[in-house]
């Protein structure tokens, strides 16, 4: 299946240096005692730092603004843990709840639950704001590439605050750096839901209706991702043990095309139990054994999603075609796409939820898999004049429509057409209960020259 794992690559200053910071402490347990933690090959950047005394950072040299040192104020911030499994898989998020049977974490915003005969061990991480200090004193005030580095990794932690002064700090050295001015605008927006957020708990706010555009739920989202892996590159996923004995259970002794059969025996099963969550996955899509699909979690966007999030939905997707005057508020007519939230999986999956199942009047699909540059969703993107399928008129009152793309060669479009390749090219159909909503008919005000009611 298609989809691929996104690579990702250690700041270079933390490669050099072995990092360290102080663990807090964490309730006892038999098997989950704190210690300091291995770096794990695959984290971004400081996710990993070692429980230990920190070195200290060494002072930069001509960095006249970081001579006056700045006062962050400290902020409630969660408690961040590595859980290390007894395969020697190391998963990192926020810790949720922990007791002697189990331990929940959040990855990315959803609960993952470990039972603690699979865990070796459980590592309560620094607060950001101490790693923050520590990382930011290794690294040369002058150096723009991992300042923004920093900046991203406090970003993801929802320290925006930091965040904040770290791209403030890049446009200063470089005022023009196009990935500073992207993540401070990232910031400032996610700073105004902050405080909206803060807003509703204060005593006696006014609460607003609930939002009217219904997102994909966490569980929704993972389905889809598990329906996307690509096997050859898979993304980082926990099948439980309890799920393959099931699975065993149910299709045992079925053979499998080029596996064999479903193995029966305790020593065939005891291997089983040893394969990758991958491997195990591959079994469960050979017998489409779609009810265990939900059971399969998945910790990552596969490569074709983060694509699509990244080099299609944030960049010109909401920008140019969901906006409030176009297919992003009432005027949207029957396609109607989320506008906001732009850096988040949900409102990603959800776009492409609606733009995967609309169909034109005449039963056309938006996304052409087999010939991509056909797509209706791409030609109605470029100039009229270039497409085969044009994109409709525009009222003047909704504003003068400009094309997305200037050409088939614009670098836009030539990832658009990247990511529909990527996609697995036998669509599933997701077994998901999702209504896409519709924009409220309005009513018709006066009449026209022709006496027939006229919207305004």
């Amino acid at each position: 299946m298609q989809g691929h794992h996104r690579r990702r690559t250690p700041l270079l200053w933390l490669a050099a240096v072995g990092l360290a910071c102080i663990a807090a402490t964490q309730p006892e347990q038999p098997t989950a005692q704190p210690e300091t933690p291995r770096p794990s090959p695959g984290d971004v950047g400081p996710a990993n730092p070692a429980a230990a005394p920190q070195p200290a950072p060494a002072t930069a040299p001509d960095a006249p603004e970081e001579q006056v040192p700045v006062t962050v104020d400290r902020v409630p911030e969660p408690t961040e843990a590595e859980v290390i499994l007894l395969d020697g898989k190391r998963i990192s998020g926020e810790l949720v709840d922990q007791s002697l049977e189990r331990i929940i974490i959040s990855i990315a915003g959803i609960h993952t639950t470990f039972k603690m005969d699979t865990v070796d061990k459980v590592l309560i991480l620094a607060p950001v704001q101490d790693r923050y200090q520590t990382y930011k004193g290794m690294i040369d005030p002058q150096d723009v590439e991992n300042r923004l580095k920093l900046a991203k990794w406090v970003f993801g932690r929802g320290r925006y605050d930091l965040a904040l002064l770290e791209v403030e700090h890049v446009l200063k050295l470089e005022p023009a750096n196009p990935d500073a001015k992207e993540l401070k605008n990232l910031v400032h927006a996610q700073q105004a839901v902050a405080a909206q957020k803060a807003a509703k708990r204060e005593p006696g706010a006014k609460h607003p209706k609930a939002p009217e555009f219904p997102l994909l739920t966490k569980e929704q989202i993972n389905l889809i991702r598990v329906f996307e892996v690509d096997l050859k590159d898979p993304p980082r996923m926990i099948i439980e043990q309890d799920t393959i004995r099931r699975f065993l259970d149910k299709y045992a002794g079925i053979v499998v095309e080029g596996k064999g059969p479903v193995p029966v025996n305790p020593a065939g099963r005891a291997l089983f139990f040893r394969m990758s969550s991958a491997e195990v996955l591959s079994w469960m899509f050979d017998l489409k054994a779609r009810e265990f699909y939900p059971e399969v979690q998945v910790l990552e966007n596969p490569r074709a999603f983060q694509m699509f999030r990244d080099r299609i939905n944030r960049h010109w997707l909401i920008n140019r075609c969901a906006t409030d005057q176009c297919h992003g508020g009432q005027d949207a007519g029957r396609l109607w796409l989320y506008n906001r939230q732009q850096a988040s999986d949900a409102a990603a999956y959800t776009n492409f939820l609606i733009l995967e199942r609309f169909r034109l009047a005449n039963g056309q699909p938006l996304i052409n898999y087999n010939e991509p540059t056909r797509s209706p969703l791409l030609e109605y993107g470029l100039p009229r004049d270039l497409a085969v399928n044009k994109h409709p008129e525009v009222p003047p009152s909704r504003g003068n429509w400009q094309p997305v793309f200037r050409s088939v060669e614009d670098d836009r479009f030539t990832q658009a057409v990247e990511w529909m390749k990527s996609m697995y090219p036998k669509r599933p159909d997701y077994p998901i209960d999702y209504k896409a909503p519709a924009p409220t008919p309005k009513k018709p005000h006066g009449l026209g020259p022709d006496g027939k009611p006229v919207e305004r």
